[in-house]
């Protein structure tokens, strides 16, 4: 089990921009700015809980258990650098190990060991499944530059980002309608509220949900 402490959060969690979501809809003025703002909130929260992770970049320290191989098993990505890692306050050199950023994994060809220091000495054992002790601490970045970021480094993937621009187009328009209606159109806009539709939408974030 990972213990994980967020030392610098994102500086946004929104997964779109007012100006973006604002064009979709048509919306020329001003006067439902607050609106739509709350809704791109409610539909970013929806996104980050149903994947179980952060999409913007913030910075962690986590305890991670090594599973007596060459990976260590961070939980969030992608990683976009590593400061350090330390076992019992020992830094290791970071030319011993490669940052595998998508997957969230780091790799070494030293491997990852079970050691630990126990009453002055050294012990080496594999351990009961489910008892790994996290005895290496990382402290490193992780996440996307999102789109109302100027910032320079890898961007939140455009199908994020549709994902919920389409979800406050539904939370938008369900305001506006009998939802014992099954489909209804708006200007140019149709919305169907229908199981298929979320599950394309299930099934778009079930391939950035994180799980270790």
């Amino acid at each position: 089990m990972n213990y994980i402490e967020v030392l610098v959060p994102p500086a946004t969690t929104k997964l779109t921009t007012l100006d973006t979501v604002k064009a979709e809809l048509g919306i020329a003025d001003n006067t439902q700015d607050a609106l739509l703002n709350t809704l791109i909130e409610q539909a970013s929260s929806f996104i980050k809980n149903y994947c179980e992770r952060e999409f913007g970049r913030a910075t962690y320290r986590e305890f991670v258990p090594s599973y007596g191989n060459q990976y260590l098993v961070l939980s969030q990505t992608p990683v976009q650098s590593v400061e350090y890692i330390k076992l019992m306050d020992y830094e290791i050199p970071q030319s011993n190990y490669l940052i595998l950023k998508d997957k969230g994994m780091i790799y070494s060809r030293y491997g990852w060991s079970w050691e630990i220091l126990l009453y002055g000495k050294t012990v080496t054992s594999i351990p009961i499944p489910g008892s790994e002790i996290p005895i290496y601490e990382v402290k490193y970045t992780a996440g996307y530059v999102l789109p109302s970021e100027t910032t320079d480094g890898e961007r939140l993937p455009t199908i994020i980002e549709r994902v919920c621009i389409d979800l406050v187009k539904i939370y938008y328009y369900s305001a506006q309608r009998d939802v014992s209606i099954g489909s209804e159109r708006f200007g140019d806009y149709s919305v169907t509220y229908k199981e298929n539709r979320i599950m394309e939408i299930a099934n778009i974030l079930d391939s950035y949900r994180r799980v270790i």
